[in-house]
């Protein structure tokens, strides 16, 4: 969901009352979203997704999309019964990803689920991360070249998870007004599970790929909550 200006787009399917439904925030492509979508063609479903990631998912069809301030009102509260937020939440500035969080309870159906998730960006994983990014900016994938950087000083004080990590803080402006978010350096998923735990109940957190490991040398953490 990032800043709500900064996706602001989202996409509808309708279908029949007495059907389930999901909503999707912000994640557009993300092969869970589009794995979970392709399964559930019979449910009312709509994302908060950015508006070039309509094209990625246009062969699911069925779908309208609409800007997310759209999706405040009486139509949406309560309404879903599964509500996804991938690989979002590290890019809200502190003050968003709190309102963030206040909105998706409100959109979670009684019985419904929301499903987090978020990157493991500090630790023995972080390591290892920053060591396959240079490694792909050495060989010219992707968009690599411009992955964020580290001192020594930050990425040892990353390393060790120490708490008050410097955030990597943007500002980019469009047409729209200025837009603020944040990059992964110094995200620290430990301060979301409490600002979650604040207002949901974890039914399961989740690690992986190698889920035993716990967050040493996983790179994800995934939430399944139920709002307080």
């Amino acid at each position: 969901m990032g800043a709500a200006s900064a996706w602001p787009r989202a996409w509808h399917r309708q279908e029949p009352a007495g059907n389930s439904s999901t909503t999707d925030a912000a994640t557009g492509r993300s092969w869970p979203s589009r794995t979970a979508l392709s399964r559930r063609r019979s449910a009312r479903t709509s994302t908060r997704s950015s508006w070039p990631s309509a094209a990625g998912l246009a062969d699911l069809g069925g779908l309208v999309f609409v800007r997310t301030a759209d999706l405040h009102g009486p139509l949406h509260e309560r309404a879903y019964g599964i509500v996804t937020c991938m690989e979002v939440l590290e890019h809200c500035v502190d003050a968003e990803r709190v309102r963030v969080l206040d909105h998706l309870r409100g959109l979670i159906a009684p019985g419904g689920r929301l499903v987090i998730s978020v990157p493991i960006e500090i630790g023995p994983a972080l390591a290892g991360k920053q060591f396959f990014r240079a490694v792909a900016a050495w060989r010219g994938h992707g968009d690599y070249q411009y992955r964020e950087t580290y001192t020594p000083r930050e990425l040892l004080a990353a390393t060790l998870a120490r708490p008050d990590l410097a955030r990597a803080h943007h500002t980019v402006e469009t047409p729209a007004g200025r837009i603020e978010y944040c990059g992964h350096k110094g995200f620290d998923w430990r301060i979301l599970e409490r600002e979650i735990l604040e207002r949901f109940v974890v039914e399961r957190r989740l690690f992986t790929p190698l889920g035993p490991l716990g967050p040493l040398l996983n790179s994800q953490v995934w939430f399944v909550c139920t709002p307080r």
